[in-house]
């Protein structure tokens, strides 16, 4: 990862470089200094701001930026009811619970530089996976008041 970030990092300087990595792969992941900007994904979690589990997975990556290393928020923004419900206790009607959670967790953070969703098509994961644009009208309300918000448009 160190030779394609330094390699990335010297052939386009100006543009930074995001790496997004698995939770499971905290603990022993290596951070090349080349690279700008840092996240994980861990889904099905309902509350993430309040999660002790998710929280204690940022607190080990935050410990592993340098100083001008920003961090990255991957927002669940997928349904798939074999994940969300049975293991995450979500309704899909909570997903805009979900976002509001990550997006607070966004705002409290200050090395935090952007949100980014996860996924947008339907049917990426699998066949019956909702992705941000199926959700229910009051999920796409609240990604809207977010990025109003955001972009204060």
């Amino acid at each position: 990862m160190r030779k394609a970030a330094d390699y990335i990092k010297a052939t386009t300087p100006d543009s930074p470089i995001l790496i997004i990595e698995a939770s499971p792969a905290i603990p022993d992941l290596v951070i090349p200094n080349a690279v700008d900007w840092i996240g994980f994904d861990h889904y099905f979690i309902k509350d993430p701001k309040n999660d002790g589990n998710y929280l204690s997975e940022l607190t080990t990556l935050k410990a592993k930026l340098a100083h001008s290393q920003r961090l990255v928020l991957v927002l669940d923004s997928h349904y798939i009811n074999s994940g969300h419900s049975a293991l995450g206790g979500i309704a899909l009607n909570e997903m805009q619970a979900v976002a509001k959670s990550y997006y607070d967790l966004a705002k409290a953070e200050p090395k935090t530089i952007a949100l980014l969703g996860y996924f947008w098509p339907n049917g990426f994961d699998a066949p019956n996976a909702i992705g941000a644009r199926g959700m229910p009208d009051a999920v796409l309300a609240e990604y809207k008041r977010i990025g109003k918000e955001i972009t204060g448009k």
